[in-house]
């Protein structure tokens, strides 16, 4: 089992995106994050094996409790040489803070690298697999333009299938 922390988005733009894992649905360019069974987010960190429970305790404080976050959603691009299609996201310090807050709480070597303070990319899924030049199409006609968005909640999941272990919202 694989352990993440997420920050969920703000009701109305968790719907776009739930609109927009639709219409990638409708199409046949992909299915696999309706599949997931688990609200568009963004993951500050993905572990492959869970550590000790001090350690996810002291890891999920360093992020809860903390001031909900402004940021820009879109537009969408493509992991060079995968078939993951997502949405930037550009929120500033906040974020960046926020994940080098986690970061310093978990074991490096835990954390699957891409999700690493170095090489990060703030982004929510739009799919995993299927047809990455059809799903950026349509998520180019969709989102045409940025949108204005919050991140309103943390949590704790361990997947798959996706559980959530804890959760809070975020003033």
């Amino acid at each position: 089992m694989a352990y993440a922390f997420c920050l969920l988005l703000d009701e109305g733009t968790d719907a776009s995106v739930r609109s927009l894992w639709q219409a990638l649905v409708t199409a046949g360019a992909g299915d696999h994050m309706l599949q997931l069974g688990y609200p568009p987010h963004l993951s500050l960190a993905v572990l492959d094996e869970e550590p000790p429970r001090e350690v996810v305790d002291m890891a999920f404080a360093s992020v809860a409790g903390g001031r909900s976050i402004e940021l820009t959603l879109g537009p969408a691009r493509r992991f060079e040489g995968t078939t993951i299609a997502w949405l930037a996201v550009e929120a500033g310090d906040a974020l960046r803070d926020l994940h080098r807050s986690l970061s310093e709480t978990l074991p490096t070597d835990a954390v699957r690298e891409h999700y690493r303070p170095a090489v990060w990319t703030p982004h929510v899924t739009l799919q995993i697999t299927g047809d990455v030049d059809r799903a950026l199409a349509i998520a180019d006609a969709a989102w045409p333009e940025p949108v204005q968005a919050r991140f309103t909640a943390v949590e704790l999941v361990q997947f798959p299938p996706v559980t959530v272990l804890k959760s809070v919202a975020l003033r």
